[in-house]
């Protein structure tokens, strides 16, 4: 997205913690009203999807000694300037072949990686910061859902060191829907925000959707999810739309708040089964007191009195205590690229060849451009061509988490026992 226009918002404080009045919501039955879905009737609005498309979590804790030395180790193995001992920076822990990447980041000095978490471990020395900040996958929440991701995460956590139970450091609840309204058919002064900054993005000269606040403790996203998709390449909501009635062909608009711990407010609040229960305290604070998008009134110099706009109105009705998960499909593990980047775009490098060489049968095309390749590689050497590709694939499979380079590094019996005790003790709760 490239940015077309940005302006501070008046009216209200820069930030704001939750409302004192959220901790006697938990609990509470949520709040619909009729004219609400009458709104909605008259928008043609249909909700397609409502979940926590992102969560980050933190667990205080300790590294023990013994994964200090093994992570200090896979490190060095990923700064290596041989490819093949980069290949080997892995570590199989249950069922994940987590990349272990050759840089920390931030204060954290491991980065652990698959398609489920990213996990940032601090060494023992760190004092100030948690031992352990993971962000849980979109997919993986999308389609495990909240609980049971945590679950999953607990038995890895526990097996790297001791740790207390997760705080929530960030959460990003979002509705996808569809709506024929023109999403920029408003002015930056219909936003009424606590928030300082107000964006408005396009893509290839399309309007691509609004951002409030980017940069502060809660920031809003309202952006079109269809264009998004077309980079992100998460056809994994897909189904999930088609079930709640997308045609397959309808413009699709995601309302996201990106709300970081600080907002959150006291420490009880960021502990998972606490936020799940205020979920809708969070969202009428976000659509509500943070962010409300307006029908301008100029006569009226008190911004706040502006009436909020129907589509604001109805989107602000969503039912938190209703959310659930409904499994369509088994998250991967890994990250490798999708039949679409393989077989679309992958294709363009033969077919380049193929014009070059004006070759136009493709079964002639592929077998010359392997003949090609591996000249051009054996000039280098004998066997050239063999090491470049056995390379290229370990560190492939290093990256996308398909296979496991390094087993003679992996865990002793002593290991091995004490990783299954860890899942023993996440799945039954302990």
């Amino acid at each position: 997205m490239s940015k077309s226009e940005s302006s501070h918002a008046e009216g209200g404080k820069g930030e704001a913690d939750l409302p004192p009045s959220a901790a006697d919501s938990k609990g509470a039955p949520p709040s619909n009203t009729a004219p609400t879905n009458d709104i909605s009737q008259e928008l043609d609005l249909k909700i397609l999807r409502y979940a926590v498309d992102s969560l980050y979590v933190s667990y205080q804790g300790e590294l023990s000694d013994e994964w200090e030395s093994r992570l200090r180790n896979l490190k060095a193995l990923a700064q290596s300037p041989d490819p093949r001992e980069q290949a080997k920076a892995q570590l199989k822990l249950f069922d994940h072949v987590f990349e272990v990447k050759g840089r920390g980041k931030g204060k954290f000095n491991y980065v652990l990686a698959d398609g489920w978490f990213h996990i940032q471990v601090a060494g023992q020395n760190a004092k100030t910061i948690p031992m352990a900040y993971v962000q849980l996958s979109s997919e993986l929440l999308t389609l495990v859902g909240l609980e049971e991701s945590i679950k999953l995460l607990k038995p890895i956590i526990n097996t790297i060191g001791k740790a207390s139970a997760p705080n929530i450091s960030r959460i990003d609840p979002c509705v996808d829907f569809v709506c024929p309204i023109q999403m920029d058919g408003w002015t930056r002064e219909a936003w009424v925000t606590r928030a300082h900054n107000i964006d408005s993005h396009s893509v290839n000269g399309q309007f691509s959707g609004w951002s409030i606040g980017q940069g502060g403790i809660i920031i809003v996203r309202l952006y079109n999810k269809t264009l998004e998709l077309q980079k992100s390449k998460k056809d994994y909501l897909k189904p999930i739309w088609s079930r709640a009635g997308w045609n397959g062909s309808e413009e699709i608009w995601r309302l996201e708040f990106q709300v970081r711990g600080q907002a959150i407010g006291e420490k009880e609040f960021k502990q998972l089964p606490v936020m799940l229960a205020l979920l809708d305290s969070l969202w009428d604070y976000c659509i509500k007191d943070w962010c409300r998008l307006t029908l301008p009134n100029l006569t009226d110099s008190r911004r706040t009195r502006w009436p909020t706009h129907p589509l604001w109105l109805a989107l602000s009705d969503i039912d938190w205590g209703g959310l659930e998960t409904v499994p369509l499909m088994k998250p991967r593990k890994d990250r490798a690229p999708s039949d679409e980047s393989l077989f679309i775009n992958g294709l363009g490098v033969i077919t380049s060849f193929m014009a070059r060489e004006g070759i136009e049968d493709w079964s002639e095309g592929f077998g010359e451009y392997i003949a090609h390749a591996k000249a051009f590689h054996d000039k280098k050497g004998r066997n050239e061509f063999s090491r470049y590709i056995n390379k290229k694939l370990a560190e492939k499979q290093r990256r996308f988490n398909t296979k496991n380079n390094n087993p003679s590094r992996g865990l002793s019996i002593v290991d091995r026992l004490d990783q299954a005790e860890a899942y023993r003790k996440a799945k039954n709760g302990e």
